[in-house]
């Protein structure tokens, strides 16, 4: 089981790890946006694809990331794009306010 923070200006009140991964990835991505395969993202985030779904669902219902999906002419489908929203920025914020109050 994935060690959650929690904090009462999160959105619903708490955060897991994978979660609090991704927004640490993106946020170090300029504008918060980067284009990037499932694959590799899950390889970043040490997770399964599997997860990463889990994960980016997640973040969509708090609101925290957009995900637009890209496509060739051909109608292939390309890497997506995950953007992080104003609302992921303070959310990350009040993440690391937990994660210092527990690691200490």
């Amino acid at each position: 089981m994935t060690r959650q923070l929690i904090h009462k200006k999160l959105p619903g009140g708490r955060i897991n790890e994978t979660d609090l991964g991704a927004l640490e990835f993106l946020i170090g991505c300029p504008d918060g946006c980067t284009v990037v395969s499932r694959e590799e993202l899950a390889e970043r985030l040490g997770c399964s694809t599997a997860t990463l779904r889990s994960c980016v669902k997640r973040l969509e219902r708090k609101q925290l990331l957009v995900v637009h999906e890209r496509r060739h002419r051909n109608g292939g489908s390309l890497e997506n794009e995950y953007c992080l929203t104003e609302l992921a920025h303070e959310a990350y914020a009040h993440a690391l306010e937990a994660r210092e109050k527990w690691d200490s």
